[in-house]
Formats: C-alpha cells, sequence, structure tokens
C-alpha cells in the first residue's frame, strides 16, 4: 500500500523527503553542534519543508500519503523550533518561513501557520541584525492573515513583533519605525476587514509595549502612526480605542526627537481631523479627539502652539456655528469651554509668573472675544444675543455648581474685556447683558487679571 501511494507521488519522491527528515531529525540530536552546523541544518529542514509543501500543492495523493504528509511536516517544523531556539543565525531562513507561512495561511492550516509564525521569535532574539527584516516579514504576514480570516495568526505576529523589539535604546530609531509602521498597517487591516476587536487589541499592543518603555526615539513615525489610527478610528467610530491612543499621544510630549515643525504639524492635522469629524455631527469621537488634544496641550506647556492651535479650533468652530448655529457648534465643540476654563484657572495660579498669567489670560479673553464676534456676524446677530446664549448654553453644560461659577465668570471677565477693546461696539448693548453680572463674580485676582490684560 505504502509503495502504491508513493508512485501517486511521483515515485520515490516521497521516500526522498522522509529519508531526508529522518536523517535531519538524527543530526539535530547530535550534542556540541557548532553555530555552523546548526544553520545548515536549518537551512536542510527548511528545503525540506518547501519541498513538502510543493509535493502537497502539486501531487494527487490518497488520504493516507495526504495524513503521512501533514505528520512530516509537523515532525520537520518542530526540529527547526528546537534549533531555533538554541540559536541559528540564517538569514536566509527568514524568506523561506515567510513563504511556509503564506502557504499554510492560503490553504486554512491555522495551527500550522501559528507554529511557523511562533519560530520568527527564536530566531529575531537570538539574532538582532535580523530584526528590522523579521519585522517587516511578520508585519506582511499578519495582513495577510488577516485578509484571508485568520486573525489569531495576526495576533501571534503582532505579540512577535513587540517582543523582539522591547528595550531599544536611542541608536534604535529605525527599528522602532519598523515596529510602529507594521503595527499600524496590522491595525489599518483589521479596520478594514470591519475587525474593532482586532483593531482595539492591535492598538494594545503598542499600548503595553510603550507603558514598559515610554521613551519614544522615532518621533515622527510616531506621529505618522498616531495621525493614521486617529483617522481610521474615528472614522471606523471605534470609541474605546480612541483613550489608548490618546494616551499614546502624550508619549511625544516634551519629546527630543521631534522638531518643533514636526510637533507643529501633528497638532495641525489632529486639530484638521477633528473638524472633519464634528462635521458629521460625531459627539463621542469629536469629543475623545479635543480630549486628548487638550490634555497633550497641557502636558507640553509651549504656549506658542496653544496659541496657534486655539486660533485653528475657534475658526473651525465659527465656521461650524455659521452653518448649524451657535448652539449647535457648542455641543459638538462642548470640550472647547472645558479647556477655556482650565486656561483661565492657570491664569490666576500662584504658580505662574505674573508674564506667565498675563500671557495666558489675554489668550483666553481675546480667543474667546473673537470667536464671539466672529459668530455673531457669522450668524447675523448682535454680540449681546450671541453672549446671552454662550452663558445659557454653558450654564446647562455645567455638572456642578462650581462649574457653574466658573462658567459665568469667564462670561463676565470675556464681556468685560470685549467692553474695554471695542467700547463704540459694545456701549449700546451692555446695558442689555447686565443680567450676566448677576451676581458679580470678576472680584480679586480675576479683577486684577482682567484690568492688566485689557
Amino acid at each position: 500500500m505504502a509503495e502504491e501511494s508513493t508512485r501517486i507521488v511521483h515515485g520515490p519522491t516521497l521516500k526522498n523527503l522522509l529519508d531526508n527528515v529522518t536523517r535531519l531529525e538524527k543530526q539535530t540530536q547530535k550534542k556540541d553542534l557548532s553555530p555552523e552546523e546548526k544553520s545548515s541544518l536549518a537551512q536542510d529542514l527548511l528545503g525540506c519543508l518547501l519541498d513538502a509543501l510543493d509535493m502537497q500543492a502539486e501531487a494527487v495523493m490518497s488520504q493516507s500519503v495526504k495524513e503521512q504528509m501533514s505528520l512530516t511536516i509537523e515532525r520537520i517544523v518542530r526540529r527547526f523550533k528546537m534549533l531555533a531556539e538554541q540559536g541559528i543565525a540564517c538569514e536566509a531562513c527568514l524568506e523561506k518561513l515567510k513563504n511556509s507561512c503564506i502557504y499554510f495561511m492560503r490553504a486554512k492550516h491555522e495551527i500550522l501557520a501559528k507554529e511557523i509564525v511562533t519560530v520568527f521569535q527564536p530566531v529575531l532574539v537570538t539574532n538582532p541584525h535580523l530584526r528590522a527584516e523579521g519585522i517587516r516579514k511578520l508585519g506582511m504576514l499578519g495582513c495577510l492573515a488577516m485578509k484571508d480570516g485568520l486573525p489569531e495568526v495576526t495576533m501571534q505576529c503582532a505579540n512577535i513583533v513587540v517582543v523582539v523589539s522591547n528595550e531599544l535604546t536611542e541608536t534604535d530609531a529605525e527599528l522602532e519605525r519598523e515596529l510602529l509602521q507594521m503595527l499600524q498597517d496590522m491595525a489599518v487591516m483589521a479596520a478594514r476587514m470591519r475587525d474593532e476587536a482586532r483593531f482595539a487589541a492591535l492598538v494594545s499592543k503598542a499600548v503595553v509595549r510603550y507603558s514598559a518603555e515610554s521613551t519614544v526615539y522615532a518621533g515622527s513615525k510616531m506621529v505618522e502612526f498616531l495621525l493614521t489610527l486617529f483617522f481610521t478610528a474615528a472614522d471606523r467610530r471605534y470609541v474605546n480605542a480612541l483613550p489608548m491612543l490618546r494616551w499614546m499621544s502624550l508619549l511625544l510630549t516634551n519629546n527630543k526627537s521631534l522638531t518643533a515643525n514636526e510637533l507643529q504639524y501633528f497638532v495641525r492635522e489632529w486639530t484638521q481631523l477633528i473638524a472633519q469629524i464634528a462635521r458629521r455631527k460625531w459627539e463621542d469621537e469629536t469629543r475623545q479627539l479635543m480630549d486628548g488634544l487638550f490634555v497633550f496641550l497641557v502636558r507640553e506647556k509651549d504656549f506658542a502652539l496653544t496659541r496657534s492651535t486655539l486660533m485653528n479650533i475657534a475658526l473651525h468652530f465659527q465656521m461650524y456655528a455659521g452653518w448649524d448655529g451657535f448652539a449647535n457648534a457648542f455641543k459638538i465643540y462642548a470640550p472647547w469651554q472645558n479647556f477655556m476654563l482650565v486656561l483661565l484657572d492657570q491664569a490666576v495660579s500662584s504658580r505662574r509668573s505674573q508674564q506667565q498669567r498675563e500671557q495666558i489670560g489675554s489668550l483666553v479673553l481675546r480667543t474667546q472675544r473673537d470667536l464671539i464676534t466672529a459668530v455673531a456676524r457669522q450668524t447675523m446677530q448682535e454680540e449681546m444675543t450671541v453672549y446671552g446664549e454662550w452663558l445659557e448654553l454653558g450654564l446647562a453644560a455645567a455638572k456642578s455648581e462650581k462649574n457653574r461659577i466658573r462658567v459665568r465668570r469667564l462670561v463676565q471677565l470675556t464681556v468685560g474685556y470685549w467692553a474695554a477693546q471695542q467700547p463704540r461696539t459694545s456701549r449700546e448693548q451692555l446695558k442689555h447683558l447686565l443680567y450676566v453680572f448677576e451676581p458679580d463674580l470678576v472680584k480679586g485676582k480675576y479683577l486684577e487679571l482682567l484690568e492688566k490684560v485689557r
């Protein structure tokens, strides 16, 4: 029966394969093999594996031969894995491993595909010079696996990518770029396949990796990674993934690998994304993105960056108000008011210098006044109408009495600043805004701030 089966797969081919595998297995069991001998055996084993895969693809086999072939493939993979764990220097192995894994994925042999993928880890751990190339191949395999409906193989690829890229130093920026690129590609592929759970899991792999090692050496690549996945998560409405990306964005605060222009580009594109998602009227996604951006600005402590960012958001705010009304703009841009309240607190904080307090106070009041004036023009209303609407909406949105006091004070300060800066425009309207000052909360350090900046 065995001879008949062997003839079905082209004469002695199967017998030669089995003999070669048996011979190689015996050689791998020898003690004190040199690294060169191990690498040579590894190459031969992979050669046998590729021969077996070719035979499976091309030959007509009976069921018994198919089972024998599957067992042989498992033997080869197991032996190669044992050699890899002992340490082999095998540059050509990566390409053969990739080809073998692609075959198993196309054939829907998930278990064997996962077995092949696991072999990458010992090879890359023991051969640092192969890590960049290995990470690229794992990223490609992870994307193919996701596309072929084998998400568990994708997650295994991601696990190995994260493991072999731990403990990076400043000289490993290129390796970090490969890490981020591969995780980005796999996450985007998961989103394309409408797999929200795997998308979130892949993002969490990056979070876990950077929670243990918080330094980013390839800042520009991290910018691309975050902007791509911010857009993907918001566009697919994967709200649960956005907090993880927001946390990762904080890795770039005060980061030495980023230039000032790169940082400005990152924040500007983030702001553009907020406006894009806001136009779709997606409140949760807009709120998550804005909250993350404002926390980033607080941590970065760059006044010029904060100023330019506020100007951009204010422009989008007023355009939205002109399109859909101030009330709807206020609702979709709700985190704006919270950030303004935080900045106002900073403007009266004793922990800051007098110059810093005046800079921040002037920024808050001028930006808010300009926003109200622009909205009034866009909606063809008087400023007093928009100020009154702002107070009403702000008080309704405040979740505590303390915040209601803060909101009323901010409105009062802005009206006071507007009256001082534009006396002719405001003179006739102020008498209709007296109710805003009931009670008057602009006292003490707040009154002093207003007198300094107006």
